[in-house]
């Protein structure tokens, strides 16, 4: 295909560029993912190398499909013409354009994101995601076996056969398996009654805030309770606000934890938050069955954002 070049120092493209707007629904009326992403390979394979697309064509599902084709290309066969600075409302509408040097710097991290993952697991996908972003930056020598690990006590890879409990998020943007009677009072000061959770579901007890990403003890004494099924108990943890540390004491089963405490408690089940960071409060040493977990604050301001299972 013919090339040309895009302004006076711009990149050589190939004269048919390909625009990608009518790939997302509510732009030109419905659309599918199957035939859109069969079109861009189409394209590549005829000699297309400008896409065309932009952040809110489908508020970013126009990116994403484009990524899945990406994966599957050398990146410097393409160049990607990406629009933005177009407010968009929930029902699709138009609302106006956010050209601000802070939104530009938004818009622009928005789309040169290259993988995204929330949480735990996919980590074999995520190590090679890094090593393609190595080689890509001109890193010679970049290993491509993946790593492995062979650590013991408290640093221990997680017993995958063992765990039934998924990672659960506390703030309510995320909040799954609550179990407190009349659910989650999101934003306001709340006192919560404690309940008898079953597997994988959790409870507050005493006076809490729930926000979008955490929750927040408003007086000292409350707990959360967690009825998990994992060798492994963690719990994402902050200090109060103005970093004053925190002090709790965790139970399981009703019992101080003794030989089967994480590296953040000791025998008695006493620790403290002294950080934002992950606390590892449970690990079992004998065999793996159901158990109810307790902590306990016993100061006000804790922050507590996830529990996570190994």
């Amino acid at each position: 295909m013919e090339t040309v070049k895009l302004g006076r120092e711009g990149p050589q493209v190939g004269a048919l560029g390909l625009g990608c707007m009518g790939m997302s629904p509510g732009i030109y009326g419905p659309a599918d993912d199957i035939e859109s992403v069969a079109t861009l390979h189409r394209a590549i394979e005829a000699g297309v190398t400008l896409i065309d697309t932009g952040d809110f064509y489908g508020s970013g599902h126009n990116e994403m499909l484009i990524r899945r084709v990406l994966g599957e290309t050398p990146r410097s066969r393409l160049t990607l013409s990406v629009k933005f600075g177009a407010m968009r409302d929930p029902a699709g509408g138009w609302g106006g354009n956010d050209c601000r040097p802070q939104a530009v710097k938004n818009f622009l991290a928005y789309s040169l994101t290259r993988y995204h993952h929330f949480g735990e697991g996919e980590y074999d996908q995520s190590e090679r995601v890094i090593q393609r972003l190595l080689v890509e930056a001109g890193n010679a020598n970049v290993p491509q076996d993946l790593v492995s690990i062979n650590a013991s006590g408290a640093e221990a890879a997680p017993s995958a056969s063992d765990d039934k409990s998924p990672e659960t998020y506390v703030g309510y943007n995320r909040a799954s398996g609550f179990a407190s009677p009349g659910g989650i009072v999101p934003d306001e000061n709340h006192v919560y009654d404690p309940s008898e959770p079953q597997l994988n579901q959790w409870s507050l007890s005493g006076d809490w805030t729930v926000g979008g990403e955490n929750a927040t003890l408003d007086t000292k004494g409350g707990s959360i309770v967690y009825r998990f099924h994992a060798r492994d108990l963690h719990l994402v943890l902050g200090p109060a606000t103005d970093g004053a540390a925190i002090h709790f004491v965790v139970t399981i089963d009703g019992k101080s934890p003794g030989a089967d405490h994480g590296a953040d408690i000791d025998a008695d089940g006493h620790g403290m938050v002294d950080g934002q960071r992950l606390y590892q409060t449970i690990r079992q040493q004998g065999a793996v069955a159901d158990h109810t977990f307790e902590i306990q604050f016993l100061d006000p301001g804790a922050h507590a954002y996830a529990f996570t299972f190994g």
